[in-house]
């Protein structure tokens, strides 16, 4: 048995089947847990277990914390918002503060909240240059920080990548949505889609009136505007994951 000067506290899970135990630095041996059943909050029952108390010194706080290379383009919506996320095995209760930078060097800071996506404003004129994330659970705490090499949103209102973010390779956030391009475009009859797995997208084009003339129709085939009136019409691709892609069409 542990002396009694020897503590056992509760470091997670007060209240849920599995209950994470801390005793102080240097205590081993074993120690009495009693455990107390309520059932429906009136009639109560008292259990014993023995536990063993080890001397290990090792880190209760080895969680791991990150900022996901995704995100999702709310701009592209006219939300004007963008959803950040963050990667890592911090458990659920866990609350995550954000501290964001913009190009003309404000600041803004989202206080705790207990969930991994966090929904920023956006604007495509003072984008997010970076982004800090501030992870909290019981007493473990872990701080990351990301610069993004392209600012975010990197694409305009139609999809279309700005040039700094266009031909590069980096370690920055990236909106979740394949590059499809439409060939040819201005066009007088039908339209092709070129890139990576066209099979998993569908589009749906507007007039200029935002009249749907076509709707999430597969884009690996050839799709026709040759009935359609000329002028400019709007496109929307979607992903599988629901991630968009928009840009517009001109019909001759």
């Amino acid at each position: 048995m542990v002396s009694p000067s020897t503590k056992l506290t509760i470091l997670s899970g007060q209240g849920t089947p599995t209950v994470i135990l801390k005793g102080v630095t240097g205590a081993s041996g074993t120690a009495n847990v009693y455990v107390t059943k309520y059932k429906d909050g009136i009639s109560a029952c008292s259990d014993m277990k023995t536990v063993t108390v080890g001397s290990s010194t090792g880190d209760l706080c080895s969680f791991t914390l990150g900022i996901l290379d995704e995100y999702v383009d709310g701009t592209q919506s006219g939300s004007d918002t963008v959803h950040l996320s963050v990667s890592g095995n911090y458990p659920t209760g866990t609350t995550y503060s954000w501290t964001i930078t913009r190009q003309d060097g404000s600041v803004q800071y989202y206080p705790p909240q207990a969930t991994r996506v966090r929904i920023v404003a956006a604007s495509i004129d003072n984008r997010i240059t970076d982004a800090t994330v501030e992870a909290i659970y019981q007493n473990c705490t872990s701080v990351i920080s990301k610069n993004f090499r392209c600012a975010i949103p990197n694409a305009d209102i139609y999809g279309n990548l700005f040039p700094e973010c266009q031909g590069i390779n980096y370690n920055g956030l990236f909106r979740q949505a394949t590059d499809i391009k439409i060939a040819p475009n201005p066009t007088n009859a039908t339209i092709t889609f070129e890139g990576k797995d066209l099979k998993n997208h569908k589009v749906t084009i507007y007039d200029s009136n935002g009249v749907e003339i076509i709707k999430n129709s597969k884009i690996d085939q050839n799709i026709s505007l040759e009935k359609q009136n000329k002028g400019i019409y709007f496109y929307v691709i979607t992903d599988e994951n629901g991630f968009q892609q928009k840009g517009k069409i001109i019909k001759e």
